[in-house]
């Protein structure tokens, strides 16, 4: 039989893969290099990481653009993990993704006033801003995480209606409420009336301090008299200080601020002046400590165990981890305490870890177990556990025609899926017995919760069914047969199957199953197809009534359109070898070589093909 390795020996191939480690270790780009066994090859990446990087990927800190490798005796693929940049956006750094309003929010409060013609006030409008940080996956542009909306209040100035000699508002103060970053925009309409009923009686006016900080409570109110339409002598000063001596600091003069206010001259109505005050607080972090703050109440070390059990002596190492949690908290510099407000104290946040946000529970043969994975981000206790059961997986129960037990050398547990190691894998392969056979090869659980029995038949010693080399056709028996779809520039590296493919002699396995949805799944990946042994062409492809093998069927794809000169021996040797065995395709083992074979042939035409258009 023609050697097929000895046709491709003259030269061997270094493979350059850089893999995506945040996206399940996809391929992302790579580059070959061809040169004969023993000669060293001094290569440059540098064009390559800088494409990687300006398209967001981080290269490891220890990397370097150059590298030098030896072409050794078969062909080598060096695979370079790269992970995702996370890129902050804030109000300082924003992107045509993210604009400002991603990051930032304003809220009005504006009072309009009418009534009063060219004596009527202009509108009041102050604003509140919410501010939040966004970190995003420079790869694919996703929020990866997002801080809370903050601001440095979220609560409106409190107004006192303007006075107007000769008029009377509806309304002595309005505004002041108490916000969230989803309302919209606080309108308040004030409107002025003639004065109808003035009066000669002493008037009186009120002056109220409130404590912006805690949503305009009033600290001190102050009522003043005098005589209608006089100007109001009153020195706030004295109540200020006495105030922030008790802690408060001055946010807006609303009484005299802004000029001389006067006496009304209506008995029914009271003019109020607002003085609008915060409480004199500091934010306390690891960047900005506090003497009468204790550090622990910012910044805290967090400990957690995942403890495995259940599995005997196939039960992982407990797994013990550390993380580093920070927060800001405030400090009120008067109560001589942390207080709390809509925004302080913060959500604890993980600073420094040295494992991933969910870890992985390992799969045990035989076992399955109460968890997937471990969520870690939202652990914020010291000295956490995390239990992790294993459970023995039922088993195959073999029986022979009788129902009486067939001895093994040991229980055959059920497969656990190597995916998520809490389930049962839904298609389980019958296990071979010597001198036993099962009429199946797989089946299919509907129930994981119970033992499987498998009736199996015992094989007469001088019987052909124990020469696996003899080939026994089956009229009746279930048959399988499965698609594979392989990576031609890794090797024949499998990316996807059919899975398998069952059905009776004869019947057709192209009713079953169509390569179509897959193949255009491949090409968006930027695939295309080299050779498909299985639909190709419109072939129709049937059970062959052998239950003893399982039909295998090719579809070759490459993203690269590197060819061999080498492929036309093969053509020949392959084209030969048939010609030699064309009498023996009965044999199974002879038949299922041609199929493997044909599928060479049709690489081989393909890229003939290729050549000849592009010449």
């Amino acid at each position: 039989m023609i050697n097929l390795l000895n046709i491709f020996s003259k030269k061997r191939k270094i493979i350059i893969n850089f893999v995506d480690s945040d996206n399940k270790n996809q391929i992302i780009t790579n580059k070959s290099f061809f040169g004969k066994k023993g000669k060293q090859i001094n290569i440059d990446l540098g064009s390559i990481i800088d494409e990687l990087q300006n398209h967001g990927y981080q290269i490891p800190s220890n990397f370097g653009r150059k590298m030098a490798l030896t072409f050794g005796k078969k062909d080598n693929i060096v695979n370079i993990n790269v992970s995702h940049q996370k890129k902050i956006i804030d109000v300082n750094h924003i992107t045509k993704n993210f604009p400002l309003n991603q990051v930032k929010r304003t809220i009005k409060q504006i009072v309009h006033y009418s009534g009063a013609g060219s004596r009527t006030p202009i509108d009041n409008v102050n604003s509140v801003e919410f501010c939040r940080t966004l970190e995003i996956d420079a790869v694919t542009k996703e929020i990866v995480s997002k801080t809370a909306w903050v601001s440095n209040t979220d609560t409106f100035l409190k107004i006192g209606v303007p006075t107007l000699p000769g008029y009377v508002p509806d309304k002595t103060t309005v505004g002041g409420k108490k916000i969230v970053p989803d309302d919209g925009n606080q309108k308040y309409f004030v409107k002025y009336k003639l004065n109808e009923h003035p009066s000669t009686n002493k008037q009186a006016a009120i002056i109220q301090y409130v404590n912006l900080t805690a949503n305009n409570a009033i600290v001190k109110t102050t009522k003043l008299e005098g005589e209608p339409n006089f100007p109001i002598n009153y020195d706030i000063n004295n109540d200020l200080n006495d105030l922030i001596a008790r802690g408060f600091k001055l946010v807006d003069n609303g009484f005299n601020g802004k000029g001389i206010q006067f006496f009304g001259n209506n008995d029914s109505y009271v003019p109020v002046f607002i003085v609008t005050l915060k409480r004199d607080e500091i934010i306390v972090d690891s960047a900005h400590p506090y003497q009468k703050v204790d550090p622990e109440e910012y910044q805290k070390e967090i400990t957690f165990t995942i403890k495995f059990s259940g599995a005997g002596k196939q039960t992982p190492e407990n797994i013990i981890k550390t993380k580093h949690l920070q927060r800001k908290v405030l400090f009120s510099l008067v109560l001589n305490k942390i207080v709390e407000n809509n925004t302080y104290p913060t959500e604890w946040k993980t600073v420094k870890k040295d494992f991933t946000d969910k870890i992985q529970v390992p799969v045990v043969k035989g076992y399955h177990s109460n968890l997937s994975q471990i969520e870690t981000e939202n652990i914020t206790n010291s000295k956490s556990e995390i239990k992790v059961s294993y459970i023995r997986n039922n088993k195959i129960i073999p029986i022979d025609e009788d129902g009486k037990l067939i001895p093994t050398k040991e229980a055959l547990y059920l497969a656990t899926d190597p995916d998520d190691p809490t389930k049962l894998c839904t298609k389980q392969i019958i296990p071979q017995i010597p001198g036993y056979k099962s009429n199946y090869k797989i089946i299919t659980l509907s129930n994981s919760n119970k033992d499987i029995k498998v009736i199996y038949k015992k094989i007469a010693a001088d019987s052909k069914e124990n020469q696996s080399d003899v080939y026994t056709a089956s009229s009746t028996n279930d048959q399988i047969a499965i698609v594979n779809f392989i990576d031609l520039d890794h090797e024949g590296k499998q990316i996807t199957s059919s899975g398998p493919l069952i059905g009776k002699p004869n019947e057709n396995i192209t009713d079953l199953y169509s390569t179509s949805i897959p193949i255009a799944g491949l090409e968006k990946a930027g695939y295309h197809v080299i050779f498909n042994n299985f639909d190709g062409n419109n072939k129709i492809q049937k059970f062959d009534g052998n239950d003893l093998t399982t039909q295998v069927f090719t579809v070759g794809v490459s993203k690269n359109s590197e060819q061999n000169m080498q492929l036309q021996q093969l053509k020949s040797s392959v084209n030969e070898l048939i010609g030699q065995n064309s009498n023996n395709l009965s044999n199974p083992v002879v038949a299922n070589l041609m199929n493997v074979l044909k599928s060479l042939i049709d690489l081989i035409s393909i890229l003939n093909k290729d050549n000849k258009n592009k010449n």
